[in-house]
């Protein structure tokens, strides 16, 4: 090997260990850093644990203008629509629940809600929880505020 060999290898040489020490580093940084990311996932899954937990575990039962029901957003109250039909949802599901669509034809008001069976009572009979009812809000008849109300809430700051 010539001289100008030897010094073109040398020189390859130490042009693969600077690249390998280059990848050695990164694969720290990147390490470093994955150990960062698993940290703040587990404290994220914690946080997540703690809002489920300060949330409440019976369906709120909500209730809506009928007028609604074919463009709610059911993102909105943290729902997911699982089935429709062409009246709109039949299932839903809030909080890993699946909640199913009832609108019975019987002598009361028209309504559209959704419950689902969480277990059976002293006598044996179904219980149920609803998730949210859509009905007509506009025939419900509300009394006045109250002149002692009205006097408060002139005095309270507005924001």
């Amino acid at each position: 090997m010539t001289p100008q060999e030897f010094q073109t290898y040398i020189n390859h040489q130490r042009l693969e260990i600077e690249a390998t020490n280059r990848i050695a580093d990164a694969i720290e940084k990147l390490t470093a850093m994955m150990e960062k990311m698993l940290k703040v996932s587990d404290t994220l899954e914690r946080i997540a644990l703690l809002i489920d937990r300060m949330l409440p575990a019976k369906a709120p039962d909500v209730v809506f203008d009928i007028s609604q029901f074919a463009t709610f957003d059911w993102a909105s109250i943290g729902v997911v629509v699982v089935q429709k039909d062409e009246s709109g949802p039949t299932v839903v599901n809030w909080r890993g629940q699946p909640f199913f669509r009832r609108s019975p034809n019987n002598k009361f008001a028209a309504a559209i809600w959704f419950s689902r069976c969480i277990g059976k009572d002293e006598r044996g009979e179904n219980t149920y929880e609803r998730l949210c009812t859509f009905k007509s809000l506009g025939h419900i008849e509300v009394e006045p505020i109250s002149d002692k109300v009205k006097a408060d809430l002139s005095r309270s700051p507005r924001i």
